[in-house]
C-alpha cells in the first residue's frame, strides 16, 4: 500500500498541487462557509452529504487552516489506492503481479483522475468501503464501523448493510456478518445525531440531480426516457434484488464484495465518474476468472480468446464513463443509451464474477 501511495503521489503531483479549489472542493468550502455563519450547509445546492460531514469538515478546516485542502487531496489519493489494492486482493495472483496491476489501475484509470481532478471525496469514502468489505470475515467489528461511519458521512453505499445482513441470514447463522451489520447500523445512527435539525433538508435531496450531464446513474436514465420513478423505490428494488441473491447463495469473500459494491453503484441516485471505483472489485475478480479459465482451457481455442476479449472490453467500459459529458447534443434517448453502457458493463462483470466457474478463490478468501 505504501508503495502504491508513493507512486500515485509522484504520478498525480501536478493535480494534487493545484493552487485553486477544484469543482467539488468549492462545493464543500461553500457549504462549510454557510455552516460557519450559522446557516444550513444545504444553502449550497450541490451539497449532498450529511450534517455530520459538514460539521467534521468544518472542524478539520479550522484546525488545519492552509493545510486543509492538501490534506484532503492526500486522503483522496489514499482512498483511491485502497480501492485499487483491496479490489486486487480478491484475486489469487502473486503479490508482485497484484502490485503491478494496482499501480496500472491507480495511475491509468480516468476514474481516479476524475476524482482527484474534481476533488471528489468519493475516492476516499469509496476506497474505505471497499477495503472494509474485504475485512468482514477477518475484522467484522472494524469493517462494520467503517461501513456505517462512512455512510453516516455520505450515504454513498447504504445497500451494503442490507446485502451483508441478507448473507448473514443464511443457515448456519454467520455471527461475524451480524457483528459487522450491527456495528455498521450503530455507527450510521450515531453519525446522524449531529445536526439533526438539518436532516429534513438532506432527505429533501434524495432525488439526486438527474438533469446534470455528468450524473451516470440509473436515476438519470429513467429521467432521460421520461419515466418518473421515486428514487427510494428504485433504491429499495435494487437493494431487495441483491439481498435476495445474497440470501439464496453462499458467497465467498470476493463474491460478497462484488455484490455489495455493484449494488451500491447501480442503486446510487447520483453517480459521477469517480463513483465507478465501486466497479473495481468486479473488474478485478472478472480479470482473475477470465485468465484462469483461459489457462484451464474452459473453451475451445478460439472461444477462450473471445471470452478474454469480451471481458477486457467490459472492464475498459466503465473507465470511459467520463465521456458521458460529451453527449449534451444527443437526444434524451441517445444520452440514456450512453449512460447505460458503463452501468450494464459493470452489471455483466458482476454476474460473471458471481456465477462464473473455473477459478479457485480459496487463497484470496483465506487472506481475509
Amino acid at each position: 500500500m505504501l508503495v502504491l501511495v508513493v507512486v500515485g503521489w509522484f504520478w498525480y503531483r501536478p493535480v494534487l498541487d493545484w493552487p485553486e479549489p477544484k469543482t467539488d472542493e468549492s462545493v464543500y468550502l461553500s457549504a462549510l462557509e454557510h455552516l460557519s455563519t450559522g446557516d444550513s450547509p444545504y444553502v449550497e445546492p450541490g451539497f449532498f452529504y450529511t450534517p455530520a460531514f459538514a460539521m467534521l469538515a468544518l472542524e478539520a478546516r479550522r484546525g488545519l487552516e492552509a493545510a486543509f485542502l492538501p490534506t484532503f487531496r492526500g486522503l483522496n489519493l489514499v482512498g483511491a489506492a485502497l480501492a485499487c489494492w483491496f479490489s486486487l486482493s480478491l484475486v489469487t495472483w502473486r503479490w508482485p503481479w497484484r502490485l503491478l496491476a494496482a499501480i496500472v489501475l491507480l495511475c491509468c484509470s480516468p476514474l481516479v483522475l476524475d476524482g482527484l481532478w474534481t476533488g471528489s471525496v468519493t475516492l476516499l469514502f469509496g476506497g474505505s468501503l471497499i477495503a472494509a468489505l474485504t475485512q468482514v470475515t477477518a475484522r467484522p467489528a472494524l469493517a462494520g464501523l467503517v461501513v456505517g461511519g462512512v455512510n453516516g458521512l455520505k450515504p454513498l453505499a447504504l445497500p451494503m448493510l442490507a446485502v451483508l445482513g441478507a448473507q448473514g441470514l443464511r443457515r448456519p447463522v454467520q455471527k461475524y456478518v451480524w457483528l459487522a451489520v450491527g456495528t455498521g447500523v450503530a455507527a450510521l445512527l450515531f453519525m446522524l445525531i449531529p445536526g439533526l435539525r438539518f436532516l429534513p433538508e438532506l432527505f429533501g435531496r434524495t432525488g439526486g440531480r438527474p438533469e446534470v450531464l455528468t450524473n451516470i446513474s440509473l436515476n438519470r436514465i429513467l429521467y432521460l426516457v421520461g419515466l418518473s420513478v421515486p428514487t427510494p423505490v428504485v433504491l429499495m428494488m435494487i437493494t431487495g434484488a441483491a439481498s435476495w441473491i445474497a440470501w439464496r447463495h453462499k458467497l465467498d469473500r470476493a463474491q460478497l464484495v462484488v455484490l455489495a459494491a455493484t449494488t451500491s453503484l447501480i442503486a446510487a441516485p447520483v453517480a459521477n465518474p469517480s463513483t465507478f471505483i465501486f466497479s473495481f472489485p468486479a473488474q478485478a475478480v472478472s480479470a482473475g476468472l477470465a485468465l484462469e479459465r483461459f489457462r484451464n482451457r474452459a473453451w475451445s481455442s478460439r472461444g477462450r480468446y473471445y471470452e478474454l476479449m469480451v471481458v477486457t472490453a467490459l472492464i475498459l467500459s466503465p473507465h470511459g464513463s467520463r465521456g458521458v459529458a460529451a453527449t449534451g447534443n444527443f437526444s434524451p434517448w441517445g444520452q440514456g443509451i450512453v449512460v447505460a453502457i458503463p452501468l450494464i458493463a459493470t452489471l455483466v462483470l458482476s454476474v460473471y464474477s458471481l456465477f462464473g466457474s473455473g477459478v479457485d478463490r480459496r487463497r484470496a478468501t483465506e487472506r481475509g
